[in-house]
């Protein structure tokens, strides 16, 4: 009796263990069954997603001065401008520029006429004052060979030697009086061209004056037409708002989109970029509007990549018409591509993961117990699985992850002939469809889009 007793714990103890290994065999059992799956058959899409941002497809530019170059004026600073999201008429205010580069280039235009002014007024007298003496001695000179005229009429009766003299008194006279006349031609052409001279400078600076002034009264700006005012986003991404700084040679200040057709804009990796053609579907959601969705249609590519902040690779930018008016769609909102790149009606795949690629690509077949390597043709791909074109039939039973003694299983390669001619059926399947893209992206026109914002968003590829 006591012997039972000191068994019985023993017993119970025995009996817990061995349930425990009981159990977590079997919850052993389901997570090996759990690696499992199946090759499926239906639809596959292929798809490229990227997140852009809603503008509209044409803008009116909202622009500064257009002669800020000419007068020497190249970065400007918005002072004021209206919030965005306003709606202006026709001839509204939009911003104030500062007019502090032209305030003091208008202070030395001034400065400078005052100085030439005075320059003409000092040539004027100069001139009329050194006139007026050369033309009091051709006067005196006029009195002088009258003089020597009358001395030679009275000395007629003298010797020879006072009469001769009396004459050469008389042509050196003369010869001062023409030289004296000719002086005073050469003083009015001197007079004449220094005078033209200081009206042309003159002329300079009031015309550089009237551009400052025409410049200056363009400070204030207007809308062009009526519409929904939009900031410019700079290079960076940045909103041009007060305080920012606009360029001569560009000067935007902000614009007025046409709402009544929208795009999105985004930037496709490198990577992805020969996926994408012109006419291609796209699936738009729109964020701010409660992940409402639209339809759209590519209609620009780029055709150079850049770099983009961010990004280590280049990226293209890609337009997706909005084929869907909404009143509620405004510029600027963020919104989610799904680009659909290719559709397949019906095709066999499998996670990615389930394919094993050596020097061939294969899957672990599982079969009645017997789990085998086969040998697979791929077809293409998208973000999780991968077609499989050649090698199994739909429902096939299959690894999705690799096993521990993957090595110890048996390879079934495909035949040779049918692999061939599988290989050759995928090619031309592949030559056909880029056909069919290609001829799409004939019949879509390349758009233009009006809208010349630069800098564009914070895009994400996925």
């Amino acid at each position: 009796m006591k012997l039972n007793k000191l068994l019985l714990p023993i017993v119970i103890l025995g009996a817990i263990i061995a349930a425990i290994v009981l159990f977590s065999g079997s919850n052993k059992e389901e997570q090996v069954k759990d690696i499992y799956t199946e090759v499926k058959e239906g639809p596959f899409t292929i798809q490229v997603l990227a997140t852009g941002e809603v503008k509209a497809k044409r803008s009116e530019i909202i622009r500064g001065p257009s002669g800020m170059q000419r007068v020497g004026v190249y970065q400007i600073t918005i002072q004021n401008i209206i919030p965005e999201g306003t709606v202006v008429n026709q001839g509204d205010f939009v911003a104030q520029l500062d007019r502090t580069p032209l305030a003091s280039q208008l202070n030395d235009a001034q400065a400078e006429i005052d100085k030439i002014n005075t320059q003409l007024e000092q040539a004027v007298i100069d001139t009329t004052i050194d006139l007026r003496n050369i033309r009091d001695q051709i006067k005196d000179l006029e009195f002088t060979i009258q003089e020597k005229k009358l001395q030679l009429e009275l000395n007629k009766y003298e010797p020879e030697a006072i009469r001769r003299q009396n004459e050469i008194d008389m042509e050196k006279a003369e010869r001062d009086f023409k030289k004296q006349v000719n002086n005073l031609k050469l003083s009015k052409e001197k007079a004449d061209a220094k005078i033209r001279e200081i009206l042309t400078n003159l002329k300079q600076q009031q015309y550089k004056q009237d551009q400052l002034n025409m410049v200056a009264k363009e400070f204030t700006i207007t809308a062009p037409t009526g519409g929904m005012v939009i900031y410019i986003r700079n290079w960076n991404g940045s909103k041009q708002g007060p305080g920012s700084q606009i360029s001569g040679w560009n000067p935007r200040v902000a614009e007025l989109p046409d709402l009544s057709e929208m795009i999105v804009q985004a930037y496709v990796n490198e990577v992805d970029i020969n996926k994408i053609g012109l006419g291609m579907d796209a699936k738009i959601t729109v964020d701010a509007l409660a992940k409402k969705e639209f339809s759209g249609q590519i209609i620009q590519v780029a055709n150079i990549g850049e770099n983009y902040r961010n990004y280590d690779s280049k990226v293209f930018e890609v337009s997706v018409l909005v084929n869907e008016f909404d009143s509620l769609l405004r510029p600027a909102m963020t919104a989610a591509l799904e680009i659909l790149t290719d559709k397949f009606e019906k095709a066999k795949f499998v996670p990615l993961d389930a394919i094993v690629r050596d020097s061939l690509s294969y899957v672990y077949v599982s079969d009645h117990n017997n789990t085998y390597k086969q040998e697979v043709i791929l077809g293409d791909a998208n973000e999780d699985e991968v077609i499989l074109y050649h090698g199994v039939a739909a429902g096939t039973r299959i690894l999705l992850s690799l096993p521990d003694d993957a090595s110890a299983y048996p390879v079934h390669l495909l035949d040779p002939a049918e692999k061939s001619q599988a290989l050759s059926s995928l090619t031309q399947e592949r030559l056909d469809r880029q056909r069919a893209k290609d001829a799409l992206r004939s019949k879509v026109k390349d758009n233009e889009i009006t809208s010349d914002q630069s800098g564009g968003g914070n895009f994400i590829i996925f």
